[in-house]
């Protein structure tokens, strides 16, 4: 998997294996994880943000290397992406 920015390489260093989406927010202000869990949720109701999984009851997760290649994606894209 390709990680050409130092944003996604402190990631891939940082983050667990599977995100909550309910630790989402959390990430995103201790190891800088781009976009707050809400946007990523509105994403995933359209189709475009990185797969959702069920992880028993209420929880929803997204396995890390998912993220990592749709951050990524989003980062090449001609649209602006976002993720630096």
């Amino acid at each position: 998997m390709p990680t050409e920015s130092p944003l996604l390489k402190a990631l891939e260093a940082a983050l667990p294996p599977v995100i909550l989406r309910e630790n989402w927010n959390h990430l995103n202000a201790s190891c800088g994880l781009p976009y707050k869990a809400s946007y990523v949720a509105n994403l995933n109701s359209c189709g475009e943000g990185p797969t959702p999984h069920r992880m028993g009851g209420r929880k929803v997760g997204y396995v890390k290397s998912e993220v990592l290649a749709w951050l990524a994606e989003r980062s090449t894209s001609s649209n602006g992406g976002g993720v630096r």
